[in-house]
């Protein structure tokens, strides 16, 4: 490929920009970060062994020392390079453990929005040509910098499997020491594995399989790193540049830089100088080249106009443009494990939420565990003594039962990788013959029971990462068919889902798993159930490291990204059912109790509505994980309730949220509004806040409920503005019912109360009393036929408000 370059604003700017256009490039590696962004056409990249395709718009980034090539598509190709200075950007960073994961052919987030805005303003001020516009693309650069320092990088903390232990980092990090310090000297392997007290031999392999390249390889890609420097930005003879960064001779200089760069030190340095494209300079673009790019850079600039001038607060709906609402918040209620209804505390709360919320089903797992037992003999006998009285319970409070089939560990954690506690798995069978005899019988006691007609409304899935029999790991793909079989032998109207995969942290996965799926005879799913805890999984050098997302709409976007896969194995017609999700799967972490929290919830289920079938929020109460550790009003768990029923924010998110009517007008990111078609008009909103950088990498057992604010890029409150369109003339009463810091948080009402840790009985039910929604009501008054109004809200906050018209007699 040719790459035209802009000379940096300085000696040695951190980033510079080089464009991109048709012809190939062969497999090379280098110290600088790199992104390459298609403006035009598409390109293949090789990095990793993995093959990606980029089309108009995709972005990658490549890290440090990554072998990559690329090769343009049959069409012609336009696109911009951007190169980061690795050695600066470790000494802003304070480390040389810099891994990134930017890439939107396998990754989607609001995020990358952002980033792809700022390319396309950099490239827009490129060929102006105005003397200021030079420290605009410098400002420009160094917010792109910090978007990619604070949203993409990936820490060392965040490792997830097969990683280096600290001395093994304290290693790395002195291999890569050593080699900066002394990269101009005639250094050696054995240099440096005397200095390190290693072995040749050892340390070579050592060296490959770390940084996935040989000693040498690495050693001379730091030369020509800085060689390359020194031909662009400085008057040196190519003999004095060869010695001053360690090569013996320019000979060895020469060939070094041709089997990298395909070409000599001096026609590298002759074409930098002359594809210099200061001053709107292109003189190596073909015209057509640079009349596409110019073009590009005007399609560039409208959109950037457009998108400023767009008042993204503003939300305008017509009243008589109405569609159905396909609300996904009470669908499914979670309570776990089956023995959590054993407990009367616990279905009083359910009762509770059910009178209020009025869910469609209660999902809840590990039945066959309760079901199975084995006598003297070792025989396996049924007990449905204990299950009948739950399922009465559930059918008694109008819940249809949604049962996981299989064993599901009780684990409660602290964070993503620490456990508080976690049961061993249970070997419920020794053969498939048994598993499957089991079943039948259980389900053939549940229809004479509660009959076929009721018993064809319930719905059933199971999870991929189950194990039913001694001496094997992966029975999902043995059970799934045979629960499939049985079921449907009964009813084909009885549904059956799974895999129960988790969105972003199982990503790379997920064609495996259904490329497999796929080969197995009858065993095609109903639904596709998905869990949702807001991590995403990145691989560097077959290590797995997992971060927290940032995305608002971090659901749906995993979820567009699976649709990507079902389709291309064959499950496309299938709908994806969220059955699990949560901010997070720690059940310490006191943004579970938060204002910010049913910000987020509200925030998301306004998003995924008419996207997924469902959002089972995990989970309904604190009371399912209780343990030692759980002995104040608040214990930062991830239920809608507190131990003692208290409603959290996230209640209320669903509360409002089921206020809704049917009637669909239109949404945007922080409001939804709705209508009954007679005069009266529903709406939801929201001013959540994204995490910072330290919001996302903070162990989240440790966060205070003092440092919440300091986890958000912002604090500040925001104003909506709203019109409703083609109603009727006249009064309308505006009802506002919102929760926030100040008003109905129990958080913030126990912090007043000192965060007592044992609260009075007395002292629970005042505190009960007052975590309600505080209420305001007004009037306004359409203007022609136009309802006009505007929304303060304070960070965090979450509200509703219904608009009825008034009617008025007439003398």
């Amino acid at each position: 490929m040719h790459c035209f370059r802009k000379r940096g604003l300085l000696m040695r700017e951190i980033m510079h920009l080089e464009f991109i256009t048709d012809r190939e490039s062969r497999t090379h590696l280098h110290q600088d970060l790199e992104i390459i962004y298609i403006l035009k056409g598409d390109v293949e990249i090789l990095l990793d062994n993995k093959s990606y395709k980029l089309s108009e718009n995709d972005f990658i980034l490549i890290n440090t020392n990554k072998k990559h090539w690329i090769k343009s598509g049959k069409n012609s190709v336009l696109g911009l390079r951007f190169l980061i200075d690795y050695q600066i950007l470790t000494e802003y960073m304070k480390t040389n453990q810099l891994l990134f994961w930017c890439n939107t052919v396998t990754d989607n987030e609001e995020s990358y929005t952002l980033l792809r805005k700022i390319m396309d303003q950099i490239l827009s001020l490129y060929f102006d040509g105005a003397e200021a516009d030079a420290f605009r693309i410098r400002s420009l650069m160094n917010e792109m910098l910090y978007l990619l320092t604070s949203n993409f990088l990936v820490r060392n903390e965040m490792k997830k499997a097969a990683l280096l232990n600290n001395e093994e980092d304290a290693r790395v990090i002195e291999i890569r020491n050593y080699i900066l310090t002394n990269y101009q000297k005639q250094l050696s392997l054995n240099d440096l594995a005397e200095q390190m007290h290693l072995s040749s031999a050892h340390l070579s392999r050592y060296i490959k399989q770390n940084f996935g390249i040989s000693f040498l390889e690495y050693l001379n890609n730091v030369r020509l790193f800085h060689a390359v420097d020194d031909l662009v930005y400085s008057n040196k003879k190519i003999i004095n540049i060869a010695i001053d960064n360690g090569y013996p001779t320019p000979t060895a200089f020469n060939k070094a830089f041709r089997d990298c760069y395909q070409m000599t030190p001096s026609e590298y340095r002759s074409k930098a100088n002359e594809t210099n494209v200061d001053d709107g300079q292109m003189t190596r673009m073909t015209k057509e080249k640079q009349r596409e790019l110019k073009k590009i850079i005007r399609q560039k600039k409208n959109y950037l106009k457009k998108e400023s001038l767009q008042d993204h607060s503003l939300l305008v709906v017509d009243a008589d443009q109405i569609r159905p609402l396909k609300s996904v918040c009470n669908e499914i209620l979670n309570v776990g494990d089956i023995t959590n209804l054993m407990r009367s505390d616990v279905r009083s709360q359910i009762h509770f939420l059910q009178n209020k919320l009025n869910f469609k089903y209660i999902r809840m797992w590990n039945m066959l565990r309760q079901l199975v037992y084995k006598d003297d003999e070792e025989h396996i006998q049924l007990n449905f003594t204990q299950l009948d009285r739950i399922l009465d319970f559930c059918l008694e409070i109008h819940l249809i039962p949604h049962i996981e089939i299989g064993y599901k560990p009780v684990i409660l954690m602290e964070g993503a990788e620490k456990q508080i506690y976690s049961e061993a798995d249970t070997i419920l069978f020794q053969t498939l013959e048994e598993y499957e005899d089991v079943l039948k019988r259980w389900f053939m006691h549940l229809i004479n029971r509660y009959g076929l007609e009721e018993f064809e409304t319930w719905r059933f899935e199971m999870r991929r990462d189950i194990t039913h029999f001694p001496h094997k790991s992966d029975t999902f793909f043995e059970c799934f068919p045979t629960a499939k079989k049985l079921l449907k032998g009964l009813s084909p109207k009885i549904r059956l889902g799974g895999p129960g995969i988790i969105l972003g942290y199982e990503n790379y996965q997920y064609d495996e798993l259904f490329e497999k799926w796929k080969e197995v005879p009858d065993a095609e799913p109903d639904f596709i159930s998905v869990y949702s805890f807001g991590y995403v999984t990145v691989e560097k050098d077959g290590k797995y490291y997992v971060k927290k997302s940032v995305d608002s709409q971090y659901t749906n976007h995993q979820a567009e990204l699976l649709k990507e896969v079902l389709d291309r194995n064959g499950f496309s017609d299938q709908k994806i059912y969220v059955t699990e999700w949560n901010y997070s799967i720690s059940n310490r972490n006191v943004l579970n109790d938060s204002c910010a929290m049913g910000a987020y919830v509200m925030q998301n289920l306004i998003q995924a509505e008419n996207t997924v079938e469902s959002m089972g929020w995990w989970h309904a109460t604190d009371l399912l994980t209780e343990y030692h550790d759980t002995d104040t009003a608040l214990n930062g768990d991830n239920g809608m309730l507190t131990c003692d029923g208290i409603q959290k924010p996230v209640y209320y998110a669903f509360e409002f949220m089921n206020k809704l009517h049917t009637g669909m007008l239109g949404k945007n990111e922080n409001l939804l509004i709705t209508t009954n078609e007679k005069g009266r008009y529903t709406l939801v909103c929201h001013n959540s806040k994204r995490l910072c950088y330290h919001g996302r990498t903070v162990m989240e057992n440790k966060i205070r409920i003092e440092d919440v604010d300091e986890l958000f890029e912002n604090t500040e409150p925001i104003r909506l503005k709203v019109q409703i369109h083609n109603v009727k003339p006249g009064i309308y009463r505006m009802k506002s019912s919102f929760i926030n810091r100040e008003h109905g948080s129990v958080q913030d009402l126990w912090t007043q109360m000192g965060k007592k840790k044992n609260l009075s009985r007395s002292e629970s039910d005042y505190l009960n009393r007052i975590t309600v929604p505080h209420i305001k009501i007004t009037e306004i008054e359409s203007t022609e036929n136009i309802l006009n109004f505007e929304i303060d809200l304070q960070p965090y906050e979450i509200r509703l408000i219904k608009l009825d018209y008034q009617y008025k007699s007439h003398k």
